[in-house]
């Protein structure tokens, strides 16, 4: 459901690197990139942009929200691992 490509591109926008799209040959913005990650959670979820709040509890209940938060749960761990090895205080 979700390759490697959108759980890089999660953990890059998260980390505040720059994601470059090969198709295009220039860097997006983080604007872009967050659009992105909504588009393919919304498309995972089965959801639109004019969903309900019925409709995204029911989608949100589904084994596809659970793969989701499963990705998000990973992009934290990673997020946290580094972010600590990075910050001065913890060294």
């Amino acid at each position: 459901m979700f390759d490697n490509g959108v759980r890089n591109l999660m953990f890059d926008v998260a980390s505040g690197r720059e994601v470059f799209d090969e198709e295009q040959g220039r860097v997006m913005s983080k604007a872009e990139c967050n659009e992105a990650i909504k588009k393919v959670c919304f498309e995972a979820l089965g959801l639109t942009d004019k969903a309900t709040d019925k409709e995204i509890k029911r989608a949100l209940k589904k084994d596809s929200a659970t793969a989701l938060f499963e990705v998000i749960e990973e992009v934290i761990d990673e997020k946290i691992a580094y972010g600590l090895g990075e910050n001065e205080f913890f060294n």
